[in-house]
C-alpha cells in the first residue's frame, strides 16, 4: 500500500519507519520537529450561531454566545480528506486546551474552552465532533471523549480560574456519574457505559437510538481523570471497580471492555499499555504499570530499528488492519508511560518515530502510516499534541498535563490557595 502523503509524492509504510536523510537523522531534529509541529497546529475562530446535526435530526439548535467572548476551535485534520478538514473532534479540543493552557497561552485555551461550553448538551454531554460550518451532531456521544473534555475544563479552571469551565466540567461529571451501571448483578456494575448514537460505515446514515451497552476500559481511565479533580470519592470508587473487573492479573494488562455478562479480554494498545500504564503509574501502582508496559512491548511493538512503533490492537481485530500499521498517537502514549517508569530508551524511540513521520508526511505528526477505515496518513492534531507534550516532558520541560500523579492532591492545594 502506498501512503497518500510524504516526501516526493508518497512513500511506502516501510519508508515511513526509515530515517529521513537531512531531517530525522539531524542532531537537532527533535527541536526542529517540535517547532514545525507547533507552528502547524491550526486554531481558528468558531463562528457558527446555528448548528445542525445528522438526519433524522431535531430542528437546528440556536447557540447563545456571550457578547465580547472569543470562541475558537482546533482543526483536527486540516490537511486531511476534504470531509474532515474543518472538523474538530471533542477529544482533540480537550488536548488543545491542556496544551495551550500548560504553555501559558491562556487566552487561546480559554477561547477553545468557551466553544465547548457553548456546545455542551443540556444533560452535560457533548457530541463527538463539530465543524466550522455549523455541523454538530449532538446525539452522537462517546463517554470517553466527554470525560476528556470534562477533565480539560476542570484542569483549566484550576490553572487559570475560568469559572464557566468549572461549571461545565461539573455538569459533565454529573452526566458521567449517571452513566455508571447501577445493576449490582451485572459484570460491569459501577463502570461507565460507552455512549449513544451510531453512524453507518459510509457516514451517510445515523442511528440516534443506538446505545453502546459496553463499558470500554479507555473510557473508565478517562473518566477517572475528571473525577479526580472534582469528585475524588467517585474517582476512588471507579478505580476500585476498574481493577476488580478489568485488570487481568495473569496477563498483566487491562481487558479492552466488559459488558453485562462478561469481561471482553481482547487487547488494545491504549487500554493494555499506553493509557493503562499511565493510569496505573499516576495512581502509584507502579508494579502493575510496569507489567502492563512489558506486555505492550512483547505484544504490540513492531520490529523497526531505531524507533519504538506500536500497532493499535492484536491481530484479529475488526476491521482487519495491516500487520505493520503504526498507531502514532498510541505509540506516543506508550512513550510517555515509559518515560515516567524510567524506560528512557523506549520514550526516545517514540519521539524518533514521531520525528520521522513528521519529516515524511508533516510538519504535523501523521496519525498513522496507512489508510484504513479507522486510520489516516494525514497529520493530526491529536498525535501532534501528544508529540509536543511528550517532547517537552522528556527534555526537561513541564510534565504533560495528562494522567498526572497526585491529581487529587493538586486539586486540594488549589482549593486551599483560593
Amino acid at each position: 500500500m502506498v501512503a497518500t502523503l510524504g516526501c516526493g509524492g508518497g512513500s511506502t509504510r516501510t519508508d515511513w519507519l526509515a530515517p529521513a536523510p537531512g531531517c530525522a537523522d539531524d542532531p537537532a531534529a527533535l527541536g526542529t520537529a517540535q517547532a514545525r509541529a507547533r507552528a502547524w497546529l491550526r486554531v481558528v475562530p468558531f463562528t457558527p450561531r446555528v448548528v445542525q446535526g445528522a438526519p433524522p435530526t431535531p430542528p437546528a439548535r440556536h447557540l447563545a454566545p456571550t457578547p465580547d467572548t472569543p470562541y475558537a476551535m482546533v482543526l483536527s485534520y486540516p490537511d486531511g480528506p476534504a470531509r474532515m478538514r474543518r472538523r474538530s473532534y471533542l477529544y482533540d479540543a480537550a488536548l488543545a486546551i491542556l496544551w495551550f493552557g500548560s504553555t501559558g497561552e491562556i487566552e487561546t485555551a480559554r477561547s477553545l474552552a468557551n466553544t465547548l461550553i457553548l456546545l455542551q448538551n443540556p444533560d452535560g454531554s457533548w457530541g463527538f465532533f463539530f465543524d466550522a460550518d455549523g455541523f454538530y451532531n449532538l446525539r452522537y456521544v462517546r463517554n470517553g471523549a466527554v470525560a476528556w473534555a470534562a477533565y480539560a475544563l476542570a484542569w483549566l479552571d484550576l490553572r487559570a480560574a475560568h469559572p464557566p469551565a468549572r461549571q461545565a466540567a461539573q455538569a459533565a461529571i454529573a452526566y458521567l456519574a449517571a452513566q455508571r451501571v447501577a445493576d449490582p448483578g451485572a459484570r460491569h456494575a459501577g463502570l461507565l457505559l460507552g455512549g449513544r448514537g451510531r453512524w453507518a460505515v459510509d457516514e451517510e446514515r445515523f442511528f440516534p437510538d443506538f446505545e453502546l451497552p459496553v463499558a470500554i476500559t479507555e473510557h473508565q481511565l478517562d473518566a477517572y481523570q475528571a473525577f479526580s479533580l472534582l469528585a475524588p470519592r467517585l474517582a476512588d470508587d471507579l478505580a476500585a471497580r476498574v481493577i476488580e473487573v478489568l485488570w487481568l492479573e495473569g496477563a498483566g494488562r487491562f481487558a479492552v471492555a466488559a459488558d453485562a455478562r462478561a469481561v471482553i479480554d481482547g487487547a488494545s494498545l491504549d487500554a493494555a499499555g499506553a493509557w493503562g500504564a499511565l493510569w496505573l503509574e499516576a495512581r502509584g501502582d507502579v508494579d502493575r504499570a510496569r507489567r502492563s508496559l512489558r506486555f505492550t512491548e512483547a505484544t504490540f511493538r513492531l520490529p523497526a530499528p531505531g524507533v519504538a512503533a506500536y500497532r493499535p490492537a492484536l491481530e484479529g481485530a475488526e476491521p482487519p488492519a495491516p500487520s505493520d500499521l503504526v498507531f502514532v498517537e498510541g505509540s506516543l502514549g506508550v512513550g510517555l508511560a515509559a518515560w515516567r517508569l524510567g524506560d528512557r530508551a523506549t520514550a526516545r524511540g517514540t519521539l524518533e518515530l514521531a520525528t520521522r513521520f513528521a519529516c515524511h508526511g508533516g510538519p504535523g505528526v501523521p496519525y498513522a502510516n496507512a489508510e484504513t477505515p479507522d486510520f489516516t496518513t494525514a497529520p493530526a492534531a491529536a498525535s501532534t499534541l501528544w508529540f509536543l507534550m511528550l517532547a517537552r516532558e522528556a527534555t526537561g520541560g513541564e510534565p504533560a498535563p495528562v494522567f498526572v500523579s497526585g491529581l487529587r492532591a493538586q486539586a486540594r492545594r488549589e482549593e486551599v490557595r483560593r
